[in-house]
């Protein structure tokens, strides 16, 4: 089945080098997606909005449901087009077409309560790194005491829908900050998935409800997070691979 990238949008704006690095990058990501999950029938809109990018590699992606992601890049910021920038596009991708898989099945109502996104993108996350995608270090060098702090915040947060500016409860002491979501749902995610055996693509089909039971029943004043593998691998049924490196 198809994978269909549309750059319409950024043809005028971007030179043929460009638009044949992103074509490239999406069908690499493909390619190792779907040696783990049968990714189909998506189609991939390239924007350039560069208001809606922050300067680290000039790229954000969303998933817009069962079919469909969004790629949106800002020139100014053109790290996408270098190796590391490639890399970690290519990373990206990976991502969001698990999300489209995930879309499919039990992320089909997209919930945007803190629980059922704290599994989704953790989920996401550790699927990077099965794809053979490096581990960003803002995860692996997080300290015990940064996980703890984000479970004690997230715990009674877990059925909260965000405010306008993204955060989950708000009004309370210790609000949840949006930017805690990747991480400690990378965290507690990896947590499950090496405990009960799975690799990301093995728990595809899980409903969040699952997981966040499992993790809640771990739980306790002392070990508020049981501590994540942080080797590199989302379980130890995880095949070895070599990290991403994609034609200059």
């Amino acid at each position: 089945m198809s994978i269909e990238v549309d750059t319409r949008c950024v043809d005028s704006h971007l030179s043929r080098e460009d638009i044949r690095s992103i074509r490239k990058v999406v069908e690499r990501a493909v390619r190792v997606a779907r040696a783990h999950l049968a990714i189909d029938d998506v189609r991939v809109r390239v924007f350039i909005e560069a208001d809606q990018v922050r300067p680290f590699f000039g790229l954000v992606a969303y998933t817009c449901g069962p079919h469909l992601v969004s790629v949106i890049l800002d020139p100014q910021y053109p790290r996408w087009r270098y190796q590391e920038g490639r890399v970690r596009f290519s990373s990206v991708m990976a991502h969001e077409f698990y999300h489209v898989m995930r879309c499919r099945g039990p992320d089909s109502d997209r919930s945007t309560a803190l629980g059922a996104r704290l599994v989704s993108e953790g989920l996401a996350t550790n699927f990077e790194e099965e794809t053979g995608h490096p581990s960003l270090s803002s995860y692996t060098k997080m300290t015990d005491e940064y996980l703890k702090d984000l479970t004690q915040r997230a715990v009674p947060l877990l059925r909260e829908r965000p405010d306008a500016q993204g955060q989950y409860g708000a009004d309370t002491a210790k609000p949840f900050p949006s930017s805690g979501i990747h991480t400690l749902g990378w965290a507690l995610v990896r947590t499950f998935l090496s405990a009960n055996q799975y690799t990301p693509s093995e728990a595809i089909h899980l409903p969040a409800e699952q997981i966040l039971q499992w993790w809640l029943t771990s739980l306790s004043p002392e070990r508020p997070l049981p501590t994540a593998d942080r080797s590199g691998h989302a379980s130890s049924r995880a095949t070895k691979r070599q990290l991403v490196f994609l034609p200059k």
